[in-house]
């Protein structure tokens, strides 16, 4: 597959792979290697040159980037200094990942270590995440009660970026958890006065697609949530 519509006229950089997205490949494991980073490279110097591609401003190539899943649109940044941190303004966050759940559906001896991969992952992408808005964040894992501090991070993290599609399915396929096993969603985080930072400026008018999965949610937090999204479809 040639890459020539995501390269700029700028040589290439040889400082590789921005330090977020580096950080986010290690917390999931995702092959990387100088043989790819030197793949890339190649392809770029073989195709540098004046492109239409490279003419558009940043909000086209971030729809372009859309596109792709998210580790694709992360391995953009070693392209050239013109794509080192684009990645990270991107729109649609997709964290769905599918091989790892397959990984632990076959043997389930591998949850552990793949949710502490995943959530170190999400966590990796999210805090080199520079854009003000995100418009779909899509978080779908078997994830439990023990990663309650950095799910409710995600979230916060959504409310903060005014985030219009949000589904948070924590299911690992047919939502087996033990009900006492399930993240719990917290209704502080819904509330004005709430002592999460979100909370404070939480309206949640922006949300017009709000789907959760494999969770506890009481239904005065329901309430709330119905109260506080006019835009829900």
């Amino acid at each position: 597959m040639e890459m020539i519509n995501l390269f700029s006229n700028e040589k290439p950089s040889c400082k590789g792979p921005s330090k977020g997205f580096q950080e986010a490949q290690e917390g999931n494991e995702i092959e990387y290697n100088s043989k790819t980073e030197k793949g890339l490279q190649e392809c770029v110097e073989r195709f540098h040159g004046d492109n239409l591609i490279s003419r558009l401003p940043d909000d086209i190539l971030l729809i372009i980037l859309s596109f792709l899943p998210l580790k694709e649109a992360g391995r953009t940044s070693v392209l050239s200094s013109r794509w080192r941190n684009l990645w990270s303004y991107i729109l649609h966050l997709n964290f769905d990942d599918r091989s790892s759940m397959e990984k632990i559906i076959e043997d389930p001896n591998f949850r552990s270590v793949e949710r502490e991969k995943y959530v170190k992952w999400v966590d990796s992408v999210l805090q080199s995440h520079r854009g003000s808005t995100v418009k779909e964040l899509r978080i779908c894992f078997s994830l439990v009660k023990s990663a309650t501090k950095s799910v409710t991070k995600w979230l916060e993290f959504a409310f903060e970026r005014h985030t219009e599609k949000l589904e948070l399915n924590l299911s690992d396929g047919d939502c087996s958890h033990v009900p006492d096993e399930r993240y719990v969603f917290p209704q502080e985080l819904c509330r004005s006065d709430g002592p999460y930072k979100s909370s404070r400026l939480f309206n949640c008018k922006s949300i017009k697609m709000l789907s959760l999965g494999c969770i506890n949610i009481s239904g005065e937090t329901i309430e709330f949530l119905l109260r506080g999204c006019p835009l829900l479809e």
